[in-house]
């Protein structure tokens, strides 16, 4: 029988790199922790009790500590004694110069098992839910040999070639002076997060953002979980001049049927795609924002996505929000991102503008974020919007790019369902 995937010697190496210079094994094992991230990525018993015992030690790690440590523990004997340790392992090597080389051989390795392992599950119980740990393995794998980027020097001379050419990097903007003031446009691989309670207005944020970046052009991409792509399509109606909100609903109104065709025509001819899957998966935005060559997505809304497989519900909004920042990153799109505020969360007055802390998992998504934007409507404003208008202020919690904390009124006509600049 075929052992699985492994490299013995590769782990010997590498083992054998941290500990031969006693002066810099901690500094060593450090440098590749975020490759090597278990004892698991080894495939031999001995070196994984090897690699245990190195972490349980950090500063002070060299041969000496190791042994004595191995030998505390009752370990000695399982990893083959110390002749091993010497001979085999830190005698496998020469120099600690290519420890980060072996760590990718050993990680390679130990995907390549996960994806045997999980092809093999797939196989035998083809459900759709265990294709995506086959594609995580397959990524991760590939991400070992990705390009590693180029010196400073390098690096600054394309980007003054870049400036004396024109060439300025693309920025993508709202269109709304509220915002645009402040972050000055955002580029590609940035995760913009709008959070408001429930039914306080997330759809018909995202809506008119996109509506506004279609008009110049941009290719654009809109995931919505709550409503299938007719309904969605009937809510842009009325910010393009169509019927007014109440009559689409209706699907009555004066010179309805001509209002509502010149709409569509409107619509028609804007570069949007929408997806009305009612639960996406990461590998659903991926493969859409492929074949739709997009350049900016919305997603509406977080709570509705499906999520990686986690033991709690932080943990797995943690691994979404993560992945998701490396997707935006990978496919070059600037990704809006609708979030819950609680209910209850600014209960009482009502007057009380909202905080980060209000978000469900909030640390979960600030933490990824580039930017968090918080909208409510204060009970005291609430008179001072015209019948069919309610005035929402909107505040930038978290701007990784610059100024955080501006705050600024919009208003939402009731009967067109667009947001204005508050004159």
């Amino acid at each position: 029988m075929i052992p699985p995937p492994h490299d013995a010697k590769a782990e010997r190496a590498l083992l054998g790199s941290i500990l031969i210079d006693a002066a810099q094994g901690i500094k060593h094992l450090r440098s590749v922790e975020h490759i090597i991230t278990s004892p698991d990525f080894f495939y031999l018993d001995n070196h994984r009790v090897i690699w245990r015992a190195m972490l349980e030690i950090g500063d002070g790690l060299d041969a000496v500590t190791l042994l004595s440590k191995l030998s505390e523990a009752g370990h000695l004997d399982k990893i083959g004694g110390q002749a091993y340790l010497l001979a085999e392992v830190i005698g496998a090597v020469a120099t600690s110069a290519h420890v980060e080389h072996y760590s990718k051989i050993v990680a390679s390795r130990y995907y390549e098992r996960e994806i045997i392992a999980s092809s093999r599950s797939l196989a035998l119980d083809p459900e759709p839910e265990k294709i995506e740990p086959v594609r995580k393995w397959i990524l991760l794998r590939e991400g070992l040999t990705a390009p590693v980027g180029g010196s400073i020097e390098d690096i600054t001379l394309d980007l003054c070639e870049a400036l004396d050419n024109h060439r300025l990097p693309t920025l993508y903007h709202t269109h709304y002076k509220l915002f645009d003031d402040v972050w000055h446009g955002c580029y590609p691989g940035e995760v913009n997060v709008w959070a408001g309670a429930p039914n306080a207005g997330k759809s018909v944020t995202l809506l008119n953002l996109m509506l506004r970046a279609a008009k110049t052009g941009t290719g654009c991409l809109y995931f919505g979980t709550e409503m299938n792509k007719n309904e969605l399509v009937q809510r842009m109606i009325p910010m393009v001049g169509g019927p007014y909100a109440y009559e689409v609903r209706k699907g009555q109104g004066p010179n309805y049927q001509k209002r509502y065709a010149d709409a569509c025509a409107a619509l028609s001819g804007l570069p949007i795609i929408i997806v009305d899957n009612p639960a996406p998966t990461l590998a659903d935005i991926e493969s859409s924002i492929a074949q739709a060559k997009a350049k900016v997505v919305y997603l509406d809304y977080l709570e509705q996505f499906s999520m990686p497989r986690a033991e709690n519900l932080r943990l797995k909004i943690t691994e979404f929000m993560r992945e998701l920042k490396i997707l935006a990153r990978k496919m070059d799109v600037v990704i809006n991102l609708a979030a819950q505020l609680s209910r209850g969360s600014y209960s009482g007055s009502g007057n009380d503008a909202p905080k980060l802390s209000m978000l469900s998992e909030s640390s979960a998504i600030e933490k990824v974020a580039d930017r968090v934007v918080l909208f409510w409507t204060p009970l005291e404003r609430q008179k001072e919007a015209e019948a069919f208008k309610s005035l929402k202020e909107y505040a930038t919690a978290k701007n990784r790019h610059g100024r955080a904390g501006e705050s600024g009124d919009l208003i939402l006509d009731g009967q067109t369902l667009m947001l204005q600049e508050k004159i």
